[in-house]
């Protein structure tokens, strides 16, 4: 029998931030260093600047906190992104972001309600994908 302490896991919060079409081929890393001082765990993904800030909302004194640090540090470095979305994920985040662009609501049912136009992996094979019935993400998974 197991005698070990049971560890809690914590959900991880991430933020995706779209790009200006303008601004993304030129230097999307210019866009990125500035996010470094609200946490380390700063990555680019296609036209996105991901965070992953669930180690730091404490700090920050939570998320609304956090959020509004974050439209400063936007604001004095470039302007605000086009779209900007949390998630549990990193490409939770980036869906609804990609969605938010769009103008189109996010689903009641998360991950599997994303259509599958705004996953990056999925996007070359979507004609494909179509055909077989799979436009959602929960498509892909049954």
């Amino acid at each position: 029998m197991w005698h070990g302490t049971v560890r809690q896991i914590r959900p991880m919060h991430w933020i995706a931030l779209l790009l200006p079409e303008a601004q993304a081929p030129v230097r999307p890393a210019s866009r990125a260093w500035p996010l470094l001082q609200l946490t380390p765990r700063v990555a680019l993904l296609d036209e996105a600047v991901l965070m992953e800030v669930s180690p730091v909302l404490r700090l920050w004194g939570g998320r609304v906190r956090l959020l509004r640090r974050l439209r400063q540090t936007l604001q004095s470095h470039g302007g605000p992104p086009q779209a900007c979305a949390q998630g549990d994920t990193a490409l939770v985040a980036l869906a609804l972001a990609r969605l938010r662009l769009q103008g189109q609501p996010a689903p009641r049912d998360l991950p599997a309600g994303l259509p599958l136009e705004v996953l990056s992996a999925a996007r070359p094979h979507l004609p494909t994908l179509v055909r077989l019935g799979c436009q959602r993400w929960g498509d892909l998974r049954a």
